[in-house]
């Protein structure tokens, strides 16, 4: 009966135009008739549908091309109740208290958990909130009118969690943090400002030492022997590859420090300047010793200065994690407060400025629950690299990979079922065939003893855009497949920084941006041929 309840629901108050199926998770049927007929009428974009009420533990309906009731482990009942008690109820309490729960959470999972939630989550937020529909309700969105409103402020709401993620992937899974940024989190809003200190006394002494470093070569004038050259050489190449990633991030640091100010500007002083600075009078330096020993222990010296602010924090034993994490709970809650005084015109401003809302969605290509890596049950969710092996006859390869590679990069996928069971509601894929962005092709068809009866359809799907594989099993067909994506290359690589999913090496960024197109996409280009009469749908 409850099911029934959220069919009317959806039936009533979604506002996407495609036929509904609703299957129920712990549901073993085939498809009917008409579900059938209104696959081809379904894309494969993953939407959301929030409720005003929790319906056997849910108020998140996760909607795939399959069913509009998929099943998912995510924590995305912790969104409902921040956007209702911020939007709806103006239960600021409740509201705050959902937005540490959420995250919370996002701080303790583990990777994959986290990249799969944020999957979902950029789905339903792709293209402003329009991938989600909201149950029209007097505690959740009152009228129709109000949603274009109700999905600013779920994109705006968002954004508190994004901005904060992203800044602990900077200080604390890409070990960016160093004693400036750690003083700035410990006294930022903090009666507290003893640890400044610390932070002077440290600046006095990174100063102090280059200062007489180069005071040093300024008495050994024209004293330059070039049999320390290699050393030299060597040990500035050395210490402008250590100083590198922080003069790089200059853009992320002054985005974590928000203003101008002095520690700001301290750290930039010694990790920009002073850094410059000590990579030229170092390598005079060196030139100018009068032994083999004092120019080794002169070239370990430099190393150390502009070391000294990096690992301060662990020789006075600062937990660097526990202070991050509750400065961002703190800027968290003061960010929210923030966007609660904000007219609804100051917001508009607000959103056009952030990067919530780009097309990036997530696309599940077979029925399959969401789900992060779970190895012992033989579920992975991690980007894929796609390796052709045409003319080896080695079999292509579609590899688990840790980080983003030019392999991993698809432009075009296209796809046909097999037709054995068709009406079944976990089809599987018996042909895929994968453009990548590089434009090379890679074809898998179906092998195994029973090619004479299992059949593969007429009908070919297609999806362009600029896509990862997320999930992958074969066995004689492909039984999983997922993909996550924007529609074009410039989307691409705002999402993935904007929600700090995998690392993407700079190298691949450089491939990506010379696939940049000067065309701005707004949609992903789907299409359903039937090859038995050339006849083409445009979904």
């Amino acid at each position: 009966m409850l099911h029934e309840e959220v069919q009317k629901i959806f039936e009533r108050d979604c506002t996407h135009q495609r036929p509904l199926i609703f299957l129920h998770p712990e549901e073993d049927r085939d498809y009917r008739d008409e579900e059938l007929e209104a696959l081809n009428y379904r894309d494969f974009e993953t939407r959301l549908f929030i409720g005003a009420i929790a319906i056997h533990g849910r108020s998140v309906w996760v909607r795939t091309h399959f069913t509009d009731n998929a099943k998912y482990t995510t924590h995305l009942n912790f969104v409902r109740d921040y956007f209702k008690a911020a939007f709806a109820t103006k239960n600021y309490t409740a509201a705050n208290a959902a937005l540490a729960d959420l995250l919370t959470s996002c701080f303790q999972m583990d990777r994959s958990e986290y990249y799969t939630f944020v999957c979902m989550i950029a789905s339903g937020l792709s293209r402003n909130g329009k991938n989600t529909s909201f149950q029209i309700h007097d505690e959740l969105v009152s009228d129709r009118s109000q949603l274009t409103r109700a999905r600013l402020h779920l994109c705006l709401l968002m954004d508190v969690i994004f901005n904060k993620m992203s800044v602990k992937k900077f200080l604390i899974d890409d070990n960016g943090s160093n004693i400036y940024r750690l003083v700035h989190c410990m006294t930022k809003g903090n009666k507290n400002k003893n640890p400044i200190i610390i932070a002077l006394f440290c600046f006095a002494l990174q100063f102090c030492l280059v200062f007489y470093v180069v005071a040093e070569i300024s008495t050994k004038r024209n004293q330059y022997d070039v049999k320390f050259l290699p050393l030299a050489v060597i040990g500035t190449a050395y210490s402008a590859m250590i100083a590198y990633p922080n003069m790089v991030e200059v853009g992320k640091v002054y985005r974590f420090y928000g203003k101008i100010g002095w520690l700001q500007m301290t750290d930039f002083i010694v990790n920009q300047i002073l850094t410059v600075i000590l990579l030229l009078s170092g390598f005079i330096l060196i030139l100018s010793m009068d032994s083999y020993i004092e120019a080794v222990l002169n070239a370990s010296a430099l190393l150390f200065i502009g070391e000294i602010d990096d690992q301060l924090p662990s020789l006075l034993g600062y937990d660097k994690e526990s202070i991050v994490k509750d400065y961002l709970m703190t800027e968290s809650n003061r960010q929210f407060v923030r966007l609660l005084s904000l007219s609804d015109e100051c917001s508009k401003r607000l959103h056009r400025n952030i990067s919530v809302g780009i097309p990036f969605c997530d696309f599940f290509l077979t029925n399959l629950p969401e789900l992060g890596s779970r190895p012992g049950v033989g579920r992975l969710f991690q980007p894929y690299e796609v390796i052709s092996a045409e003319h080896s006859g080695e079999g292509h390869r579609i590899l688990p990979s840790n980080q983003i590679t030019e392999d991993c990069l698809i432009s075009v996928v296209e796809w046909k079922y097999t037709t054995l069971f068709p009406s079944t509601t976990q089809p599987r894929i018996g042909y895929l065939k994968l453009t990548k962005l590089n434009g090379e092709k890679v074809e898998i068809t179906r092998k195994g003893a029973n090619d004479d009866y299992v059949r593969v359809s007429n009908k070919l799907h297609e999806v362009k855009g600029t896509f990862i594989i997320t999930t992958f099993q074969m066995s004689n067909d492909i039984l999983r497949l997922r993909l996550c994506g924007s529609v074009d290359v410039d989307n691409f690589l705002q999402a993935f920084e904007y929600y700090s999913l995998w690392d993407i090496s700079d190298d691949v960024s450089v491939f990506l941006k010379n696939h940049s197109s000067p065309v701005c996409k707004h949609q992903f280009e789907y299409s359903l041929s039937d090859i038995s009469d050339v006849s083409k749908k445009q979904l």
